[in-house]
C-alpha cells in the first residue's frame, strides 16, 4: 500500500487502534476515517512522512489522546477534520500556520489552551 493515494473508508464499521503500517504510506493524498468506532491514540509518528496529504478526515470516531505533532510536516494539508473525537492536550504548533490550510474542525474533543495569532499575510482559513 505504500503506493496508495486516497483511503476512503468512512462509516464502515471499523473499530480499534489505526495500526503503525499507516505510517508508511508516503504517498498518501487523503485519508478519511470518519464515522467509524476507532478508538486510542493515533501513533505518535503519524504525519511525518505524508508529505502528500491534501485532506485529513478523522471525526466521528473514539480517537484520544493528543494529537502527533509530525501533522505539522505535512504541508500541502488543506483540510484537518478531528471533531467529533476524545483528543486532549493542545494542538500542535504550526498547525494552524501550515501554508494552505483551509479547513480547521476540531470541535467536541478536549482540547485545551490559547488560540496563536494568526500569520501575516493573505488569509486562507475559511472554516475554523
Amino acid at each position: 500500500m505504500v503506493s496508495l493515494r486516497g483511503l476512503f473508508m468512512q462509516s464502515s464499521g471499523f473499530s480499534g487502534a489505526i495500526h503503525e503500517t499507516f505510517l508508511w504510506i508516503e504517498q498518501l493524498e487523503a485519508l478519511g476515517l470518519s464515522m467509524n468506532s476507532l478508538a486510542g491514540p493515533v501513533p505518535p509518528g503519524f504525519g511525518i512522512k505524508f508529505q502528500k496529504l491534501l485532506s485529513l478526515d478523522m471525526s466521528l470516531n473514539g480517537f484520544s489522546g493528543a494529537f502527533p505533532t509530525g501533522i505539522v510536516k505535512c504541508l500541502m494539508l488543506q483540510r484537518f477534520e478531528v471533531q467529533g473525537n476524545a483528543f486532549t492536550g493542545e494542538l500542535p504548533v504550526g498547525l494552524w500556520s501550515l501554508p494552505v490550510l483551509q479547513v480547521l474542525r476540531t470541535h467536541n474533543n478536549r482540547f485545551f489552551g490559547r488560540l496563536p495569532e494568526f500569520p501575516d499575510g493573505e488569509p486562507r482559513l475559511e472554516q475554523v
